[in-house]
């Protein structure tokens, strides 16, 4: 048998935390029902941490493009993302674009998310995230 899947943490230590404890619990399982385990960990990008006043500036940008009120700083949310080894040198911030059509369909699941065959994301949404790079990017060289 083969169990696959992703772990997501805020933390890497947590995220260390999590695969020791799957590590174990396979073992544990695989030695009570006489059978063996191979545990292989597939190291992938570490948690996206936003550096808190990157996060705060862009946010001003953005609230400059799609106006006050609508650009807001969320709480930490669980992305898998190269940009991740980026923030992890420099400063720097993940960010999100609403790409929801204004006429979206809410199913029982909610608006149909990214990787998925019905996900239908509105591309004028891309005009507005090139807007809040370029003016942050042009504040900062000022």
């Amino acid at each position: 048998m083969t169990v696959e899947g992703t772990v997501r943490a805020y933390t890497s230590d947590t995220r260390l935390q999590i695969m020791q404890s799957l590590e174990r619990i396979s073992s544990t399982v695989a030695t009570a029902m006489r059978a063996s385990s191979t545990f292989e960990r597939i190291h992938g990008a570490p948690p996206v941490i936003n550096d808190p006043e990157v996060a705060s500036w862009v946010t001003r940008h953005a609230s400059l493009v799609v106006g006050e009120g609508n650009a807001k700083e969320w709480e930490p949310v669980s992305v898998g993302d190269d940009m991740a080894e980026f923030n992890d040198r420099v400063p720097g911030v993940y960010f999100l674009l609403g790409a929801a059509h204004d006429n979206a369909t809410v199913s029982s699941r909610g608006i149909e998310g990214h990787h998925n065959a019905r996900f239908d994301w509105n591309e004028d949404c891309l005009s507005l995230g090139v807007e809040v790079f370029v003016r942050s990017a042009v504040d900062f060289l000022s």
